[in-house]
């Protein structure tokens, strides 16, 4: 696979493994019997496929680096190892390392709210005799339960997180841990593993695949060679002259403004929606288009509660302000689509009163949609990030979400709270934070505020009137940049320069290939 990488091949097989009464449930309890089910599928059965490919589990197999993340992979690991202790002779030693040689792990954050997902006995249920010869090996503890967590980053050379947030998170909680302020509060990581152990690979997305058509081009008539060394765009030099080269802005300016045309027309067209309320050709857009599950759904509709706010908003700008919603809920997420339901009934509601700002829902929200909406939105658009770290207790332990980095890749605004993707790229002169940090210094909010109802309750008003002063700082943003670029004067809109730096940032740091090379100087390749 690696090869055709190298060679610029984009095909690289993914298979779905489905067996009925088992793979069909969404989401099942952590403890159940259905979750470890669907982790056996998963585990043996893609590790028997792999053997049929001749990837593993041959003594001439081709593969020669296998990545896994968050305990997800952590039976196809276990395999691995057993196919090498039956080749050493029962030796667990030898095994284990065969195996580590081979494998990489990638993990958000191990902390309280992570680690109940994959746990239970794992080992013990489906590999009865192999769990009595390696009591231990696979647990905590001696004679403690396995987790998929603790089993995942045993069997890997090198384990690490995926951005700079969650390092730090990681290691607030395992301060936390250790003081045990917590009765619930647990062994985050390994006996063998400390979180100075731990590594950044980031994630990633294609720039080539995401990034608009008339940036792209821009890109290439002013850096030649880009596409072969996207990394050029991290060297000071490189981005100084970009931003302040008249000519490069003016082209980049005249690019934002084609594709946010084109995508006007491909709304107007071609993307049903479900209200099908028109979108003003001078209006500042807000955007969230995700998977849509109840935990993020949930905070949308709490945000939306302030609606009359937002009309304030609108009004005091002269402009009017327009929410894109999207996604689908998996049909058997029962919670989701309920929440769906009521993110709808409110948007309905909102257009209703006929004011400055209105929402709509975009139908069957997918791939091939959202690679015209992300180009299209960089003139005039904010991309809103809406995970709840202090009712998920996921405290920044977020999965980083490939949007962020499309967003910011394409020059567009980003705002969310400390969690996710947002959180991973607080930095940028594009992104903003609402609400409160889940972890300051070793403090840790889960481990230790959690506890308190009262702080949780006053964490979740802090976010929801934090958004509400974001949302405001970001509008009057766009509105300033359109007003230069409605009278043809996009190079000197005033978000330009924080555009540039985040674009190139973006596409720099965050590409499959930084990532690869990274992954094989770990593993020693």
């Amino acid at each position: 696979m690696f090869d055709g990488y190298e060679s610029g091949g984009d095909f690289v097989p993914a298979f779905r493994l489905s067996v009925p009464g088992i793979t069909g449930e969404l989401y099942p309890h952590c403890e159940s019997m259905e979750n470890l089910a669907q982790m056996h599928v998963l585990g043996q059965g893609g590790f028997k496929l792999a053997q049929h490919f001749g990837l593993l589990g041959k003594d001439d197999a081709i593969a020669d680096l296998v990545i896994g993340h968050d305990g997800h992979t952590a039976f196809f690991k276990f395999n691995m190892f057993l196919w090498f202790y039956e080749k050493f002779n029962n030796d667990v030693e030898a095994a284990l390392q065969a195996t580590r040689k081979l494998c990489v792990a990638t993990i958000h954050a191990p902390q309280n709210g992570t680690i109940p997902r994959t746990k239970g006995e794992m080992v013990q249920q489906f590999y009865p005799e192999e769990a009595e010869r390696l009591w231990g090996s696979f647990a905590q503890d001696f004679g403690r339960g396995s987790n998929a967590l603790f089993v995942e980053m045993r069997t890997s050379n090198s384990t690490g997180v995926v951005s700079p947030i969650h390092l730090m998170v990681t290691g607030a909680e395992e301060k936390a841990t250790s003081r045990q302020f917590s009765n619930s509060a647990l062994n985050l990581l390994p006996d063998n593993i400390r979180v100075d152990d731990l590594k950044i690979y980031p994630d990633t997305v294609d720039a080539e695949s995401w990034l608009g058509i008339a940036t792209q081009l821009v890109l290439d008539r002013h850096f030649d060679g880009w596409r072969q060394n996207p990394g050029m765009f991290s060297q000071p030099n490189v981005v100084d002259s970009a931003v302040s080269s008249g000519d490069f802005r003016r082209d980049l300016a005249e690019a934002f403004s084609v594709q946010d045309e084109h995508l006007s027309q491909i709304l107007k067209q071609y993307l049903p929606r479900v209200f099908n309320v028109e979108i003003p050709d001078n209006a500042i857009v807000f955007a969230s288009l995700r998977r849509a599950t109840q935990y993020k759904i949930g905070l949308l509709t709490s945000f939306l509660q302030h609606h009359k706010i937002f009309e304030e908003i609108s009004q005091r700008l002269g402009r009017p302000i327009f929410y894109l919603f999207g996604g689908i809920a998996h049909k058997d997420d029962s919670s989701s689509i309920d929440a769906l339901e009521r993110l709808l009934n409110d948007i309905s509601e909102i257009n209703d009163e006929g004011g400055n700002f209105r929402a709509d829902y975009l139908r069957d929200y997918d791939y091939y949609k959202a690679k015209w909406i992300f180009p299209g939105l960089s003139r005039r658009g904010c991309w809103v990030g809406a995970t709840d770290p202090f009712s998920t207790r996921s405290q920044g332990t977020e999965a980083f979400g490939p949007s962020y980095l499309k967003s910011a890749m394409n020059g567009l605004y980003i705002m969310g709270s400390d969690d996710g993707g947002a959180g991973c790229l607080r930095n940028l002169p594009t992104v903003l934070i609402y609400g409160p940090a889940t972890f300051a210094g070793e403090t840790s909010f889960h481990n230790d505020l959690w506890s308190n109802p009262e702080i949780a309750k006053l964490s979740r008003f802090l976010l929801s009137s934090g958004f509400i002063r974001v949302f405001e700082k970001m509008a009057t943003q766009i509105s300033g940049d359109l007003d230069r670029f409605e009278k043809g004067r996009g190079s000197y809109a005033p978000g330009m320069d924080a555009k540039i730096r985040s674009m190139f940032h973006a596409i720099s740091n965050y590409n499959g290939r930084v990532l690869m090379e990274e992954y094989l100087k770990e593993t020693g390749r």
